[in-house]
C-alpha cells in the first residue's frame, strides 16, 4: 500500500507539471528563464527514462557547464549560456551512460544531452539549432567530448518553422539535434 501511494503521488506530481507546462507554453507571455526552466528542471524525465537521477547544468555559462559537469577544473569556457546540459548519474545503473577505457578508468561521457529552450513566443528555426551546435561545438573543441560521445540536442518552442523541422546532425551522426514544439 505504501508504494502503490508512493507511484500514485508521483503520477499526481507529473501530471500536475504536464499541465503547467501545457498552460505556461500556451502563452507568448511566458518568461523562458524565470518560468519555463524551473519547469522543466522539473520535468527532465520528459527526455526519457535514463534522466531520472542525473547531473546537470541549467543556465550556467560554459565554464561552469565544463567544471561541474565534466570537472575540469583547468579549463575555462565561452559566456555562452545552455539552457540544460544533461549527463545522466553514473548511479542509475543501466541507464548511466559514462565511457571506460579497456582497465576500467572512466574516460569521458559516452551521451551527453542539451536542451534550448525557447520562449513560446519564439519560433524554433535554423539560427536556434545553430545555437544548440555551438555549444556542443565548444565541448568538442575544449576535448571534453570524445569522438565516441553521442550528444542529443533538444530546441523546444512552440513553433516550429516549417522548413527547418529536421532534425539537424553532425559529427558523422554521433550529434543529432532535434527542434521539438512543447
Amino acid at each position: 500500500i505504501d508504494m502503490a501511494k508512493l507511484v500514485l503521488d508521483e503520477i499526481r506530481g507529473r501530471m500536475k507539471l504536464i499541465e503547467e507546462l501545457r498552460i505556461k507554453t500556451a502563452k507568448d507571455s511566458t518568461l523562458e528563464v524565470q518560468e519555463l526552466q524551473p519547469l522543466f528542471r522539473q520535468g527532465l524525465w520528459i527526455f526519457g527514462p535514463e534522466f531520472e537521477t542525473i547531473h546537470f547544468t541549467a543556465n550556467e555559462g560554459m565554464t561552469t557547464v565544463i567544471h561541474e559537469l565534466f570537472g575540469r577544473k583547468d579549463l575555462t569556457g565561452s559566456r555562452n549560456r545552455p539552457d540544460f546540459a544533461i549527463l545522466p548519474d553514473s548511479s542509475v545503473g543501466f541507464y548511466a551512460y559514462p565511457e571506460y577505457d579497456e582497465e576500467g578508468g572512466e574516460i569521458g561521457a559516452a551521451k551527453l544531452v542539451v536542451v534550448e529552450l525557447k520562449a513560446p513566443d519564439v519560433p524554433v528555426g535554423d539560427d536556434e539549432k545553430n545555437q544548440c551546435w555551438k555549444y556542443i561545438r565548444e565541448l568538442y573543441t575544449k576535448g571534453l567530448l570524445t569522438e565516441r560521445t553521442q550528444v542529443q540536442g533538444f530546441v523546444l518552442g512552440r513553433t516550429i518553422r516549417q522548413v527547418d523541422r529536421a532534425e539537424r546532425t553532425e559529427k558523422e551522426g554521433r550529434v543529432k539535434i532535434r527542434p521539438l514544439d512543447f
